[in-house]
């Protein structure tokens, strides 16, 4: 369902520091759209887990995920590089279906505050659209993740994946 842009369509500057809430271990609880930008409603919803952690003096933020997805489970990564000059962190998608897919271009922002928002032009199936990232630091236990396409320059939204992580022990 695409819904009118409520948030900010550009991102905040990065610092240091601002993925030190994700450091560790965590469950992660999945919801995908099976489609996306072609008005489904029908979300998927699996486990999955993810390890992650710092590099490089904090200017690097890896994360290795499993993924149980009810279609078949992979792997995947996350690399986040901080780039000082621009005050924003790049971040990039690494998965094992198939040959290792790689996101093309990365997905660049901040955080203000607690929220952290991040932004790409890229393609969606031969067509141009914006993609968003946003992060909820919500508390040392938890935090939430979630991605939206916008196949109209940031007009409108579609949210097609979500994910909700709690701390494991």
């Amino acid at each position: 369902m695409l819904h009118t842009a409520s948030i900010p369509d550009h991102a905040p500057p990065g610092r240091l520091g601002d993925w030190n809430f994700l450091v560790g271990r965590w469950r992660v609880r999945h919801r995908k759209l099976a489609e996306r930008l072609v008005g489904s409603t029908y979300w998927m919803e699996f486990d999955g887990e993810c390890s992650c952690w710092m590099a490089l003096g904090d200017g690097v933020n890896i994360d290795d995920h499993f993924i149980d997805q009810p279609t078949g489970s992979y792997r995947a990564s996350t690399i986040r590089v901080f780039d000082p000059k621009r005050a924003a962190w790049d971040i990039y998608w690494i998965d094992s279906r198939g040959p290792p897919a790689v996101m093309a271009r990365p997905i660049s922002g901040g955080f203000e505050g607690k929220i952290g928002r991040l932004f790409a032009d890229d393609e969606w199936q031969g067509r141009p659209i914006r993609t968003r990232f946003l992060w909820f630091s919500d508390d040392p236990e938890h935090c939430r993740w979630e991605q939206a396409f916008s196949p109209d320059a940031g007009k409108t939204w579609e949210t097609n994946w979500e994910m909700r992580l709690e701390r494991a022990s």
